[in-house]
């Protein structure tokens, strides 16, 4: 071992591998902070500051670093405490009163100093640590969707069990309020409908959604008039749509049937449904002069477009003629010219 010697090294004795060594420094000397180091080659080697001991490594190391002196802490002189006089009698000659002496003002506690903190010795310094690469985020899962789907309805919904036995019940309450608007209401013509909420993953996973989590601005509908029946369009047909609510609401109870509002479209029929209940979308033809009105009503206008071709040419055809009888007309000049000029 090898130490400068400025470091006041007392001990620094020889060791074999894995032993531990301890530094001594003179009496009144500490290491310097941040200067003492153990190296073994490139190595560093580290040190207990505390023990000012190291384990000793294969093959010699090299200790260095600066001592100074400790420095001598100022003694605090301690405060005389100031003597309580006694109190003095008063003799008393005569019978007269003897005023009462004041009492006498205790005496003012004087703070005990603070002890002065002991200097910390320095640490050692620290050995960088390698940096760790950054571990990479999963990708996050694509957002679910939800939508709103329509099938017939098979049976009957749990929270309407108490009031209806059968589907065929369901629907003769929801065909009694469509008549009301429909007189010529009929089960034949009418089909029954039951509205599910979905919520579909990003990996295209369905599962149903609970009637807590509809959505409060409703949802809309789209049922294809094909999926009614064949033939059936808003041309030839008219609608009424029922609703029947599941749940009590601050208008309606368990049971209650409403008529919706539906729009009729060149393809389908579609409305907004605020909860998941039976729907059911009745229909009759139309009179055959409602039938007339609806064909020969105007279709959307269609953006105007450039004129045929054959147009152009029915155009350019009076000209063309012109000039075939011009034509006709200089070729036989001509040759009553020529004849005239040959008998001549």
């Amino acid at each position: 071992m090898v130490a400068l010697p400025s470091m006041k090294l007392r001990s620094a004795p020889m060791a074999k591998h894995g032993e531990k060594v301890y530094l001594l420094l003179e009496d009144g000397y500490h290491i310097k902070e941040n200067t003492l180091q153990v190296a073994a080659g490139e190595t560093l080697v580290p040190v207990d500051m505390d023990t000012m001991s190291f384990v000793m490594p294969k093959g010699a190391v090299v200790v260095t670093g600066e001592t100074e002196p400790i420095p001598t802490a100022t003694p605090v002189p301690t405060a005389t405490p100031i003597p309580t006089p006694a109190p003095t009698t008063v003799p008393t000659p005569t019978p007269t009163p003897v005023p009462t002496p004041a009492p006498t003002a205790a005496p003012t506690a004087v703070p005990t100093p603070a002890p002065t903190a002991a200097p910390v010795p320095p640490s050692a310094t620290a050995i960088p640590k390698p940096t760790q690469k950054p571990v990479a985020k999963p990708t996050a899962t694509p957002d679910t969707k939800i939508t709103l789907k329509t099938e017939e309805l098979k049976e009957v919904p749990k929270s309407l069990e108490k009031l209806y036995q059968t589907v065929e019940e369901i629907q003769g309450a929801m065909l009694k309020k469509a008549t009301e608007s429909m007189e010529t209401v009929t089960a034949e013509k009418s089909k029954l409908f039951d509205a599910m909420l979905y919520e579909i993953d990003g990996k295209g996973n369905q599962k149903a959604v609970a009637a807590k989590d509809f959505p409060q601005e409703g949802g809309l509908v789209q049922i294809p008039y094909e999926q009614l029946g064949k033939g059936i369009s808003a041309k030839t047909h008219e609608f009424v749509v029922t609703h029947m609510f599941e749940q009590d609401t601050d208008s309606y109870k368990a049971g209650d049937v409403e008529v919706i509002t539906a729009e009729l479209t060149e393809t389908h029929i579609q409305f907004v449904v605020k909860s998941l209940s039976p729907i059911l979308i009745s229909w009759k033809e139309k009179a055959p002069e409602q039938t007339q009105q609806a064909a020969s009503q105007p279709t959307a206008t269609p953006q105007p477009t450039a004129q045929p071709k054959a147009e152009q040419k029915t155009s350019v055809l009076p000209m063309i003629i012109g000039g075939i009888v011009l034509a006709v007309a200089c070729v036989a000049g001509g040759v009553w010219w020529y004849q005239k000029k040959k008998t001549s």
